[in-house]
């Protein structure tokens, strides 16, 4: 019975040794959950703030590339006299920003001008002038947040005489007699093409539609021919009207001529002349 009770007192020692325990493991997890909730509270608040930073950064970031597109603007009304002068460049403003305020914006010249093939785009194949310009833009927030821009930008001037015929509005080409046409074709404006016997040799580009038919009346002959890329003569048979879109236009110019046809389907861009 000694040994029973003292079994006992063992067995209950040992249960209050046990509860003990968990009292104090008990204690311990509700300490720990405390801490966990205290963790939990801190990284919500720093969640919180670091969301907030995240977005007045985001903000000032977009005002400085914002300031970044205003003189890539100015630059373009500039460069429409085939060159940019040094004073306009020290012209250069930043734009208008309500809560930011633009603590330094400027354009300077990145070494001369450089004569450079055109290896992409519309004009992909002729030469350009071109002059490499650097875009700085800083700007500051309210509370002293700030965010730069820095854009190397290429300012291009296409000679003029690299054109076979360069027109400035709409062109229309209605030969009677056979006409053999080797050079670059471009108009500012429409394109009306319709002829029994014409062939053209090099790329056809405009930044407005491509017509096959004459401007003055309804009148298609089906006589007009493109050379694609390796100079295979091809029938002109679809235009801006039976191809509206330009997912259409492009894809059928591109099956047909190698891509030589481009209207504004590809974004081709009006070229002024510097007079």
């Amino acid at each position: 019975m000694t040994d029973s009770r003292t079994l006992r007192k063992r067995t209950g020692a040992l249960g209050l040794d046990q509860g003990g325990f968990a009292l104090e493991a008990t204690i311990f997890v509700l300490v720990l959950m405390s801490a966990l909730t205290m963790v939990a509270v801190v990284g919500v608040v720093t969640a919180t703030r670091t969301a907030n930073y995240d977005y007045r950064y985001t903000q000032v970031s977009f005002a400085a590339e914002a300031g970044a597109d205003a003189i890539m603007a100015q630059l373009e009304d500039a460069i429409h006299d085939g060159a940019i002068t040094d004073a306009e460049l020290a012209a250069i403003v930043p734009p208008s920003i309500p809560g930011f305020t633009f603590s330094a914006v400027n354009a300077s010249r990145l070494g001369g001008v450089q004569v450079q093939s055109i290896t992409d785009g519309p004009f992909a194949g002729l030469y350009a002038l071109t002059q490499f310009i650097d875009i700085f833009s800083e700007v500051r927030d309210p509370i002293d947040n700030s965010a730069a821009a820095i854009v190397t930008a290429k300012a291009q001037s296409i000679p003029i005489f690299q054109f076979g015929v360069f027109y400035e509005k709409d062109l229309e080409i209605t030969n009677g007699p056979p006409l053999e046409f080797i050079g670059w074709v471009h108009s500012n404006g429409n394109i009306y093409l319709s002829s029994s016997n014409a062939w053209y040799r090099e790329v056809i580009t405009t930044p407005n539609k491509v017509f096959h038919d004459r401007k003055d009346f309804h009148n298609i002959l089906n006589g007009i021919f493109i050379n694609d890329a390796v100079g295979t003569e091809v029938p002109l048979d679809f235009d801006s009207r039976s191809h509206p879109t330009p997912a259409a236009f492009m894809t059928e110019s591109h099956a047909k001529f190698d891509d030589r046809l481009k209207t504004d389907a590809y974004g081709v861009d009006t070229l002024r002349v510097p007079l």
